[in-house]
């Protein structure tokens, strides 16, 4: 048997590169994962936005990353497109397979060019990499050589220092990358975790920009919060508004003396901050990350994954290992390697994917299994707490917005015609024996005359039920003396039940629903408190029962999405949340 060279398409072998699934904040991570790898100490990226016909697109042109690192030579600027490249990466190095650049830069757009100049050299060089020369050609190439006037200029223009360093340019870029202000937004979120280590380091801190902003770091355990707060001991005696230590930095085994470094902390309880302020409460979400993100839409809880100190993979959960529940949104852990666990965790070449071996995930699991119950279990009791007062402060507001209204005033009756002496006491008379009826059909023992008169003095118009006869769901009830008309409603019956679950921690749906009953209830209460002399009461007792199973009917589909409705009407404007 004879050997045999197979021609390679350098124009497919590019685009497969291209196609190996980057998203565009990962790309753009591992482009300027090169600027670190050459010392530099201020990087700058930035997103230029395409002009057409002298107007803004909301698109962008071009990525430019600059950096002030030590820069190349001819050799290392060759070396560096070239496909596998051959080069020792140094113990801590963000780089592995030698694809980066390419695979990377190729993912975002067609065209990759490199300004590059060493301290001792008097020019830059410059290097381009055009996918289309290379499918023109049929062969793998680059152009290079000293910068001219073009790359002169954009080097004078872009580079973080003259003397030195690199500014790296992705051009023709793919369709529907968007500058919208969220994605700039999302990005500098996402620079700011994967670099905080780095951005944060006492010794040689690295300056990182984004349209000449500068990043800050966002350490997504918020570390050293919580160690400053100690340990999660007694989860009954948490506010709910502090960061604390679940694990302290931990030698994890994974597989072949192989190990890894694991710590966890326990974030906050969002929803304990509106109890002092609503305004506060979302800013401390967006503060600790609590909640998916708002580009991605993706949860933010779980293990963030390091490879030499840089995240490389954020909220993993890993099969399951973390529970995807609200309740556990507070766990936050972190594995860092370096390395030398590449192999053990099957690293893949953008650096984003990895796999526990069984040993690994085994001991994994069964260190942290006791910490995240521990989360869980204070985000539920937290939770508990709030919602006790959402449930105070719902009937607060939603009964005070009733009570501002004249359907609880008895002896409001809009555009009466009864105005003689003796037809205000008949119509005294009908609200009494309503009065009396109404207490006859309560089956909730507690809910006596005497409670009603309490809920009636503290403006209360709705007084929730647990049964009423012949399953009413609701019921008028005039307390005579005290002048107030009141709502009975049962909460046995399906469509109230399920109403009060949507209007549940949600006052905007509660004041829709008490209002909306309220000015039933007392529209009956009027029907059957005035004189008819043409209508039988019998006849008025059963419209009102054939009212009530046709709302019952209508109901049910209310309630199905109620609460639903009232969210996103509440987060369309109607207040921040």
């Amino acid at each position: 048997m004879q050997n045999k060279i197979i021609p390679a398409n350098a124009g497919k072998l590019l685009n497969a590169v291209a196609s190996i699934g980057y998203d565009v904040e990962v790309a753009i991570c591992d482009l300027i994962d090169n600027s670190f790898d050459a010392n530099a100490k201020n990087v700058h990226l930035y997103v230029d936005e395409l002009i057409e016909d002298g107007e803004a697109t909301n698109l962008i042109s071009k990525y430019i990353i600059a950096d002030d690192g030590i820069g190349m030579d001819g050799n290392a600027l060759i070396n560096a497109f070239t496909l596998g490249s051959d080069r020792n990466y140094d113990d801590g190095s963000l780089g592995k397979f030698g694809l980066g650049l390419k695979s990377a830069g190729l993912s975002l757009g067609d065209k990759i060019i490199i300004i590059t100049k060493k301290k001792d050299e008097d020019k830059p060089l410059c290097a381009t990499l055009s996918l289309q020369d290379v499918e023109d050609a049929g062969e793998y190439q680059i152009s290079i050589g000293e910068a001219k006037e073009e790359y002169l200029n954009l080097w004078d223009g872009y580079s973080a220092e003259i003397e030195h360093g690199t500014v790296l340019i992705i051009d023709s870029l793919n369709d529907g990358q968007s500058t919208s202000t969220k994605f700039i937004d999302y990005l500098t979120r996402y620079c700011g975790q994967v670099y905080h280590m780095a951005i944060e380091d006492n010794d040689s801190p690295v300056r990182l920009y984004i349209n000449n902003d500068e990043i800050s770091p966002i350490d997504p355990l918020f570390m050293d919060e919580a160690t400053k707060n100690g340990a999660l001991s007694n989860i009954e005696e948490w506010n709910g508004k502090t960061t604390h230590l679940l694990i302290e930095d931990t030698e994890l085994s994974l597989d072949n003396g192989i190990t890894c470094t694991i710590a966890a902390t326990n974030l906050v309880h969002p929803p304990t901050f509106e109890i002092d302020g609503e305004a506060e409460r979302q800013q401390e979400r967006e503060k600790y990350q609590v909640t998916p993100d708002p580009w991605t839409k993706k949860p933010r809880h779980g293990f963030y994954i390091y490879r030499n100190r840089r995240i490389i993979v954020m909220a993993e959960r890993f099969h399951g290992l973390v529970q995807s529940a609200t309740q556990a949104w507070a766990f936050r852990a972190r594995l860092m390697f370096d390395e030398s666990a590449d192999n053990i965790l099957a690293l893949d070449v953008k650096k984003r994917h990895m796999k526990l071996p069984k040993t690994a995930r085994n001991n994994l699991k069964n260190l942290v299994a006791g910490y995240q119950s521990k989360s869980i279990n204070a985000w539920k009791y937290r939770g508990k707490i709030y919602s006790e007062w959402v449930g105070e402060e719902k009937e607060t507001i939603a009964n005070q917005s009733v009570a501002n209204t004249p359907v609880g005033n008895l002896d409001y009756v809009p555009n009466s015609t009864i105005t003689s002496e003796d037809d205000k006491k008949e119509r005294k008379k009908l609200q009494k024996d309503i009065e009396k009826k109404s207490l006859e059909s309560i089956q909730d023992r507690d809910l006596t005359k005497e409670a009603l008169e309490e809920f009636a003095n503290k403006n209360y118009s709705i007084v929730p039920s647990n049964g009423l006869k012949g399953n009413a769901m609701w019921l008028p009830y005039p307390s005579v003396e005290l002048g107030r008309a009141e709502t009975i409603l049962n909460k046995q019956h399906s469509w109230v039940a399920d109403a009060l679950q949507a209007a549940e921690g949600n006052p905007e749906a509660a004041i829709i629903l008490y209002q909306l009953l309220a000015i039933i209830s007392r529209s009956e209460m009027e029907v059957r408190a005035t004189p008819w002399p043409n209508i039988s009461p019998k006849i008025i007792d059963k419209v009102f029962d054939i009212f009530r199973r046709k709302v019952s009917t209508i109901g049910e589909d209310v309630a199905d999405s109620l609460n639903e409705e009232i969210t996103n009407l509440k987060n369309g404007g109607m207040r921040e949340d």
